[in-house]
């Protein structure tokens, strides 16, 4: 079967508007995890997570790379990452 201009470029705008839609949803997700896990992410450690702490904790990719300066929360998130996995 050939693909004209008009069925190719319908199937980008497909993937493109898929793509947007999978973006949106998973902000939706990550703003409302932070707002329920506020109190968790706050009380976990001695000093509330910051935003990007908060993030990568409840956020659960594949691999995770954590890279920071010393003294930036590094063990933090990964204390954080377990105890939040062991509520889920």
């Amino acid at each position: 079967m050939h693909w004209g201009i008009k069925e190719s470029q319908a199937l980008t705008d497909l993937n493109l508007n898929l793509t947007t839609m999978f973006d949106e949803k998973n902000q939706e997700i990550l703003h409302a995890e932070l707002t329920t896990q506020k109190h968790f992410l706050e009380n976990i450690e001695s000093k509330p997570l910051s935003l990007e702490q908060a993030t990568a904790v409840i956020t659960f990719d594949n691999r995770v790379l954590l890279v920071a300066a010393a003294g930036s929360g590094k063990t933090s998130v990964m204390v954080a990452r377990a105890a939040y996995a062991t509520l889920k």
